[in-house]
């Protein structure tokens, strides 16, 4: 306790909480079963693991500050390349793009968990949906596809739930509360 506040500078809770980490990492490890009398003290062994260990910690919570535990978005050339419309603000272009962006990644997670479940006919259903003009018909993705009407109210409800659910997280990872998270949840509906 007392090498961990002078090498890393830690308060004492802090390095409580080090130094209980680091000997359940040890435990659970094994490393302890590494240890052989040829190689050098034992007490230097602790010492040297702590002092990784400690480290390791640092760096993995630096990491996390600098946005380490978020999921990263591929931005690919089509991405970069839209420009606003003549008529329209950079703030419109903006909000535009960021909704197209959200739904497209939400739209990609959501085919991803449904093809894993099998579920291969919501997919399709839903994808005809959404690119259906106006008010989407049911009767006819029902007889594009084979299947009866009602099949098709199904497999929608369960893409829609899926997609609903991604939404959300990816919408949840861009805010800090979950008031904003509603928030910005009802900005992206609108500007669909």
């Amino acid at each position: 306790l007392a090498y961990l506040r002078a090498s890393c500078r830690l308060p004492e809770a802090e390095a409580l909480d080090v130094t209980q980490d680091f000997f359940v990492h040890l435990l659970e490890k094994g490393f302890l079963n590494k240890v052989r009398a040829d190689r050098g003290r034992f007490r230097a062994f602790l010492r040297v693991s702590l002092r990784n260990f400690a480290n390791s910690r640092r760096r993995d919570e630096a990491r996390v500050r600098r946005g380490g535990d978020r999921r990263h978005v591929s931005l690919t050339g089509d991405d970069l390349d839209r420009t606003p419309a003549a008529n329209e603000s950079p703030e419109t272009a903006f909000d535009r793009e960021w909704v197209a962006t959200i739904v497209r990644h939400a739209f990609a997670a959501m085919e991803q968990d449904l093809a894993a479940r099998g579920k291969e006919l919501a997919i399709e259903v839903f994808r005809l949906h959404s690119q259906a003009e106006g008010r989407p018909d049911h009767e006819a993705i029902a007889t594009r596809l084979g299947i009866l009407e009602p099949e098709v109210r199904n497999q929608l409800r369960v893409a829609r739930r899926a997609f609903e659910k991604h939404l959300r997280e990816f919408v949840r990872e861009t805010t800090s509360s979950e008031l904003d998270m509603i928030q910005e949840l009802w900005d992206v509906l609108l500007n669909l």
